[in-house]
């Protein structure tokens, strides 16, 4: 098993993650506390945080790796060998 950081999956969650953070906190006046931005940039941003997230708690909690065809091809291969 692979360590953590080396996931593309978790290194594209965790990007989601903090681009969408960083644009939700550039649209923030840090002197008012007011949102600068529109309401739809503030539910794309929100939106991207999101799935971000359940990208990362999927991925981190997944119990078996994701199939490709060549999993299958090689996993065929070893039944037929049996």
């Amino acid at each position: 098993m692979k360590p953590w950081y080396l996931s593309t999956g978790m290194w594209g969650g965790i990007l989601a993650v903090l681009l969408s953070s960083s644009g939700l906190a550039l649209n923030v006046d840090l002197e008012t506390g007011e949102f600068s931005g529109n309401i739809y940039d503030l539910g794309t941003q929100l939106g991207t945080m999101l799935a971000g997230i359940i990208a990362l708690v999927g991925r981190f909690n997944a119990s078996t790796p994701i199939a490709t065809k060549r999993r299958r091809r090689l996993r065929d291969y070893a039944k037929e060998r049996e």
